[in-house]
């Protein structure tokens, strides 16, 4: 930075500070003008009941004081800055003016140094400016006290003197004592008030920089996941580009070499697809973009399709694969078929990829517990497979979480499945969760809000509808 711009900031920052003590300063100036007003009238119904030859004069002050503290009020409610300097001229002349008047009367010099002491404390209040703005403050009120101790007789031809009780040593060091107090009070006041501005400032300075980062980081977020909403078809394109030539060359004659290597693209060029869809899929449910398409469906020959192709790698693992629907549960349904397949083939193949040996079952059920049960079904998919750890079974519908058991056998992916099969079944007004111990297998449990077709009729429809855009809300 350069030194042009730290004046600049040192300015902004003493100009600000001197606005923000200038409202302290108005806050406390209407209490102490109303105290001292109390104060005044005190001391005036003292004096007028002592010294009824002085009434004249007691009134005569009393207005003066009255008229200029209503003035420095009505100073304070539209110009703090000119109300201060009013009240430090205003020290000083009230305190050369109360010295004078008591030197003239012959008053006790005690009685003096207290009002002298009275106004040096006020001015610690209201001129919270450090020790220079103190110190000019007390400067007429202790100089003409300290005056009016020795001098007496006629000066300019009026004639008086103050009537010393004690030492003049200890009436002259007190005031200043007092003084260099009010003064060091004032310094302190002021450090602490620039001390409090300071950090107030820099915590709104840290909240704002925060919130910029904030806003700043849910922008690129937002940035991110529409570019991958919106990469599907340009990605998919090239991949069935390279599926088509694959299966072409895999077609024609080849070496048993030639025949090896293209297999072995064609199988990673599948597990490619498979993670680039996991991850559109994923960055489109983010950004709100797939809605569900509900339509009639029969649920038992759907099932059937859907765990086909399962059923023959359950085989070569020598891994039985079964399923079961309730008698109580109707043959057609109404909901996503699409993706609600998405989710029982992600959770069948990830209960036959961990299972060594045993079986695996799919079972549909009415909901019983769950929120609107009469319109929910019940899918559990059980296994005997290697389980899931306590400690983990709270994270794995978390996105890029991988278990203990899929890192362990090496399995591919990036730990997207589980989590998309979450955000699903909540699109679909269900939820999903997990039982499981290691070494016993695991239960995978989701519900999933399918009405009946011919029975529910429209109003039903709409019904699914306006659940699933809750829920994606």
């Amino acid at each position: 930075m350069e030194p042009s711009e730290d004046s600049a900031n040192l300015k902004t920052l003493r100009t600000a500070f001197r606005a923000q003590a200038r409202r302290r300063v108005a806050e406390r100036v209407p209490l102490l003008i109303a105290i001292l007003l109390a104060c005044a009238v005190t001391g005036a119904t003292l004096e007028w009941i002592n010294f009824p030859e002085r009434r004249l004069t007691l009134l005569a002050t009393d207005a003066l004081f009255a008229t200029t503290a209503g003035t420095l009020l009505l100073i304070v409610r539209r110009r703090v800055d000119l109300s201060v300097v009013i009240a430090a001229i205003g020290v000083n002349l009230a305190g050369i003016g109360s010295n004078f008047y008591h030197w003239t009367t012959g008053a006790s010099a005690e009685r003096s140094l207290l009002i002298v002491i009275a106004l040096c404390s006020t001015a610690v209040l209201i001129l919270p400016w450090g020790w220079r703005a103190q110190t000019w403050a007390s400067l007429g009120p202790v100089a003409t006290y300290i005056l009016t101790l020795f001098v007496r007789g006629d000066v300019l031809g009026v004639t008086g003197g103050l009537e010393v009780h004690g030492p003049v040593e200890v009436l002259v060091v007190y005031p200043l004592i007092v003084v260099g107090l009010g003064i060091l009070g004032a310094e302190l006041t002021e450090r602490y008030l620039r001390s409090d501005f300071v950090l107030t400032r820099e915590l709104r300075e840290r909240e704002l920089k925060l919130a910029q980062a904030k806003e700043m980081a849910e922008a690129a977020s937002r940035i991110k996941t529409d570019f991958l909403a919106s990469m599907s078809h340009e990605i998919r394109t090239p991949m069935n580009v390279i599926f088509g030539m694959t299966d072409m060359a895999l077609d024609s004659e080849l070496s048993p070499e030639q025949r090896t290597y293209l297999q072995r693209t064609r199988g990673a060029a599948n597990a490619l697809l498979v993670l680039v869809n996991d991850i559109l899929d994923f960055a489109k449910i983010e950004a709100g973009k797939l809605p569900l398409a509900s339509r009639p469906f029969a649920l038992r020959r759907w099932l059937e399709e859907i765990l086909e192709p399962l059923g023959w790698l359950a085989q070569d693992k020598g891994v039985e694969l079964s399923w079961s629907i309730e008698d109580d549960v109707p043959d057609t349904v109404e909901g996503d078929a699409e993706r609600l397949g998405q989710v029982v083939l992600n959770l069948v193949a990830n209960a036959v990829k961990f299972t060594p040996e045993g079986s695996v079952h799919v079972r549909v059920s009415r909901a019983e517990s769950a929120p609107g049960a009469q319109r929910m079904l019940h899918f559990c998919i059980s296994d005997t497979g290697v389980g899931i750890a306590p400690a983990q079974q709270h994270e794995i519908f978390d996105a890029f979480v991988l278990g203990d058991a899929a890192r362990t056998m090496r399995t591919d992916g990036v730990g997207l499945g589980l989590a998309i099969c979450s955000r699903l079944v909540r699109l679909m007004a269900g939820h999903v969760w997990v039982e499981s111990a290691l070494g016993e297998g695991s239960r995978f449990h989701f519900t999933a809000q399918l009405l009946t077709a011919p029975a529910a009729g429209a109003s039903l429809r709409g019904g699914y509808a306006a659940a699933a855009t809750s829920v994606a809300a």
